[in-house]
């Protein structure tokens, strides 16, 4: 079972996402966000679990970070993480490469491109699990 969190500071969007995925994913654990500078502080503070997936609204009212900047901060500390950003403001599609996106959605959110965009970051996941690492007692270490 993998974890999704979903950040945005409209509550409006956090409900239809959070049904959205619960739709149609049985097997995903859903959690919404919606201070995102707290819950970031939180998460580097190791004070709260780390999602495996987190979906993530580029602007944020009062906060003088926006979604990217809060991502590379977390990507820094958390490589693996998996971000899909979500934005109704597509001037910031160009800075998304900032952080290392899985996925970039447009609000209104379209249920296709959801599912796109978690089946994406499931299989990545997936395959990151796969891969297992061997230590050999001669010191040979094998992937």
């Amino acid at each position: 079972m993998y974890n999704i969190t979903i950040c945005d500071d409209d509550g409006k969007i956090l409900h239809e996402l959070k049904q959205m995925i619960e739709a149609d994913y049985v097997d995903l654990r859903v959690s919404c966000i919606q201070q995102l500078p707290h819950y970031i502080e939180s998460l580097l503070n190791g004070r709260t679990e780390l999602p495996d997936i987190l979906i993530m609204d580029i602007k944020w009212e009062n906060d003088e970070l926006n979604g990217i900047e809060r991502a590379v901060m977390l990507q820094n500390r958390f490589p693996k993480l998996k971000i899909i950003f979500l934005t109704g403001y597509i001037e910031y599609a160009t800075d998304i490469f900032m952080a290392r996106p899985g996925y970039f959605l447009t609000k209104p959110i379209q249920r296709g491109k959801l599912r796109e965009a978690i089946d994406r970051m499931i299989g990545e996941l997936s395959k990151e699990s796969e891969q297992q690492l061997v230590i050999h007692s001669s010191g040979e270490v094998k992937v």
